[in-house]
């Protein structure tokens, strides 16, 4: 069922171990797709500012669904049920606009949790932080758990784990670094 926590079996690579002990095999029939995006917990797609992809992903999104899937309510049209990707960037960026690490993003939303979006919304300075006390005690309720990997993609067994993930109503979060991609200019087409 959606929002289930899960474990694996590492050395026995064939199913799902869930947190109340039931399992479920990898062999079973998973749909051919899923869109996590439709579910009530998942916000809205929003525009990133700045160099914030980190503080986008791992709090705007992933911090955001996850928080609504456990309370079992909606990040479609409440701001207050959203985290501001502002606060998470704007703690962890060094006063610079040059990115971050998704590890220091996660490390916010375990330690201190996440203002909302309503009381902390996006606008054009990177640099600010949020100085309300009241603010940063209720962030403390949108703390996440320690995070978790999904190791060994390039395996059945790692990709079975990300599917069966996707199909428990979770979304996952894959970072690159993209100064290390190549790539061209596409030419004009005459």
């Amino acid at each position: 069922p959606v929002g289930r926590d899960t474990t694996v079996d590492t050395e026995a690579t064939v199913g799902v171990t869930y947190a109340d002990g039931s399992t479920d095999g990898f062999g079973g029939v998973l749909p051919s797709a899923v869109d996590n995006s439709t579910l009530q917990s998942f916000p809205p797609i929003g525009s990133q500012a700045w160099n914030s992809c980190a503080a986008w992903a791992m709090g705007y999104y992933q911090l955001t669904h996850n928080y609504n899937l456990a309370m079992g309510t909606s990040a479609k049209s409440y701001t207050s049920n959203r985290c501001s990707p502002k606060f998470i960037y704007n703690m962890i960026n060094g006063g610079v606009d040059n990115g971050a690490y998704f590890s220091d993003a996660l490390n916010m939303g375990v330690k201190h949790g996440c203002i909302t979006w309503d009381k902390f919304p996006e606008n054009t300075n990177y640099r600010e932080w949020d100085l309300v006390t009241d603010h940063w005690q209720s962030a403390l309720s949108m703390r996440s758990n320690a995070f978790q990997y999904v190791n060994a993609m390039d395996t059945a067994a790692g990709l079975d784990q990300a599917k069966q993930l996707l199909n428990n109503g979770y979304v996952l979060t894959f970072g690159t670094y993209i100064n290390s991609w190549q790539y061209t200019t596409i030419k004009s087409n005459p």
